[in-house]
């Protein structure tokens, strides 16, 4: 008999958008009977509606945490988004899960939708299951959906049950192992599991076979024990095949597969027990940790009406409020459950849990007693931006400090403010990523704004080299200033540079620090009013004395560079990306002509030599060609494809 594990486990519910995680998470509260009344998509009443967010846009915006207790044991499941431009969230959220399951849709042309949650998946090497939702709706054979699966996962994926059908219909399954056959019914499994037990159908038995084959060959793969005894013509006993999938599951060497309707309660208990005996508890990796007493890993960052809380997981360890981590006490330790919090004195080891206060700690930062790391690796590029303006004049200074705040919530956007364009920038994964950002800034501080086109940071450069000289007089006797000096194009990205003959500065009262100064503010306009770049400017000659006002001296310089700027005459530069995208094979000539719609350069397109079924474009993007690029990249991947911009550099263009 399997002995009860008393530390929280923790199972993140992944999938992509409308699959039906939210159903799913829902249902496994009310199967466990967390809660006594189960909510619906269409009234927003289930755990992971609770925010403002989820019920305004009819999607899951944040990961919520949600705890249980099946059979005695304790979880927490966490109901991440799907939208691809939440990524992020799921992304964090797994780095804390001990396992994850994949809901999915049950129709094959749907199953690359799932194909990025896979890549992340073997990125991390986190165990998970497969969970096939809305059967009920479905004729086809879940066979079909499975093996378009296996197109974009390197592990096999391998059928731990096959349907009942009547009519077309699935009613039930037959558990591989166990070789028991159960019926779907409503409330599944909620008071009386034998009931649900129905005599195995006779025209599934040679499916049954095949299919519980195909488990043996796939243990016998890793298994020593499970091949001798398959070598022998002796079938494994049914406790031997339990164990050998268990821990194959823990090692992540296969990924099980099973089906059922969320929203009916359809399979939920099926799954429930997979998890209890298949999922163990997160290993601490980190060498660093394991000298350690208390460890916690802080993957959500949060800005309550008590102040910042820093929502983590405990590694390890008992933590007590008022404990000192990473060298910042805690102030308030609360226990999560959805998107409320409550105070506790204490948390245990595996438990999930709210740190007040903390203001120096950030998402992505590891905690012990007496040190402070970080896992948070690099997020996907910010493809999309918006202007940032406040609804009501005067509201700059609330806007500025709330859109901190909630960047610092969410990693995968950021705030920027434009010197050359005079805008503040939100850079975001998307349209709708924008919108959520902007309901945060209502809902939570009171702060109502709006976005407007961003201007692109177009920059000039000379054409040609042309001297110049100026002279001006102030009104004292004898207190004027002569300068001439001389402006040349220069290399691509080389920015302003200032020289001068030596002899041009004998007794003159301008130090080199404060001609480059003078130099960068008279070039911040140039002949189309954009800021001069890639420019060489030499005085070669100035007369002035110890009297001249610096105002003179500073107008004499700008008169001298514009006249020269006219003479030359200048071409204007904008920011070109280089950027990669990732995207599964199917889609790669969409994209080649999202990128050729927008003027982008195609340089190179190679399959990706680490994630069967996908390809790497790389390009150059311009930045006129930003406005709805994330949006045209999503639509024309089924929300596969992802963006990563390198570096970027300027380049001649033709805007005006």
């Amino acid at each position: 008999m399997t002995s009860k594990n008393t530390e929280v486990r923790v199972a993140a519910i992944v999938g992509p958008f409308g699959s039906g995680k939210t159903s799913l998470t829902e249902s496994l509260l009310y199967v466990t009977g967390a809660v006594d009344r189960k909510g619906t998509a269409g009234e927003a009443n289930r755990a992971g509606d609770a925010s403002p967010e989820c019920r305004k846009f009819a999607m899951s915006a944040e990961a919520v945490a949600s705890g249980t207790r099946f059979l005695g044991e304790p979880w927490v499941f966490l109901d991440c988004p799907g939208a691809p431009e939440l990524g992020a969230e799921t992304y964090l959220a797994l780095n804390i899960a001990d396992a994850a399951v994949v809901v999915c849709d049950p129709t094959p042309e749907r199953a690359v939708t799932a194909a990025p949650l896979l890549k992340l998946l073997q990125n991390l090497d986190i165990p998970h299951f497969i969970f096939i939702n809305k059967v009920e709706n479905s004729t086809l054979p879940v066979r079909e959906v499975i093996n378009a699966l296996q197109e974009f996962s390197h592990l096999p994926l391998v059928l731990r049950e096959i349907p009942i059908r009547e009519n077309g219909a699935v009613t039930g399954f037959v558990d591989l192992i166990s070789e028991r056959a159960y019926a779907f019914k409503d409330g599944e499994y909620k008071e009386n599991v034998s009931a649900h037990l129905v005599k195995i159908p006779e025209n599934v038995d040679a499916k049954r076979e095949e299919a519980r084959q195909k488990i043996l060959e796939n243990l016998a793969d890793r298994d020593d024990a499970v091949l001798e005894k398959i070598l022998e013509d002796a079938l494994p006993a049914k406790s031997e095949l339990f164990s050998s999938l268990a821990n194959a599951v823990r090692e992540n060497a296969l990924v099980p597969v099973f089906f059922g309707a969320a929203e009916k309660d359809a399979g939920i208990f099926r799954l429930l027990k997979a998890l209890r005996h298949d999922v163990a508890c997160r290993k601490i990796q980190n060498e660093t940790l394991k000298d350690a007493r208390v460890a916690v890993s802080v993957f959500k960052t949060k800005y309550a009406h008590t102040g910042k809380q820093s929502v983590a997981r405990v590694l390890k360890g008992t933590l007590n409020d008022g404990m000192v981590l990473g060298n910042v006490r805690i102030n308030g330790l609360y226990d999560i459950r959805g998107v409320n919090s409550f105070k506790i004195d204490k948390a245990t080891q595996g438990a999930l849990v709210a740190l007040g206060r903390m203001d120096e700690i950030n998402t992505g930062d590891i905690l012990t007693e007496k040190s402070k790391s970080s896992f948070l690796p690099a997020l996907s590029s910010c493809m999309y931006a918006a202007a940032l303006e406040p609804e009501k004049a005067g509201d700059e200074v609330k806007l500025t400090s709330a859109a901190a705040k909630l960047a610092e919530e969410d990693p995968s956007l950021f705030i920027e403010y434009d010197k050359d364009t005079e805008q503040m920038l939100l850079w975001a994964q998307g349209k709708r990523h924008a919108e959520l950002f902007l309901a945060r800034l209502k809902s939570r501080f009171n702060v109502r704004a709006k976005t407007v086109n961003v201007k692109t940071p177009l920059k000039e450069k000379p054409l040609k080299t042309v001297r110049k000289s100026a002279k001006k007089q102030s009104g004292k006797h004898g207190t004027g200033i002569e300068i001439e000096l001389e402006i040349s194009p220069a290399d691509q990205n080389s920015g302003i540079t200032v020289a001068f003959d030596g002899k041009a500065f004998k007794n003159v009262p301008i130090n080199q620090e404060t001609l480059n100064s003078a130099v960068y503010e008279a070039l911040l306009k140039g002949n189309s009013g954009h800021p001069v770049t890639d420019v060489d400017v030499k005085i070669l000659s100035l007369n002035m004395n110890k009297d001249v006002p610096a105002e003179l001296f500073k107008n004499a310089l700008e008169t001298a560079l514009k006249d020269a700027l006219k003479e030359s005459g200048t071409v204007l530069l904008e920011p070109v990306w280089k950027i990669e995208i990732s995207v599964p094979s199917a889609f790669t000539t969409n994209m080649r002509t999202v990128l050729a719609k927008r003027k982008a350069g195609i340089s190179e397109i190679i399959p990706d030599p680490v994630y069967r079924g996908w390809d790497i474009l790389k390009a150059d993007l311009p930045f006129s060609a930003l406005d709805g690029f994330a949006e045209e990249m999503r639509s024309a991947s089924m929300g596969t494809a992802n963006c990563v911009k390198n570096y970027s550099y300027l380049k001649e263009t033709p805007i005006k």
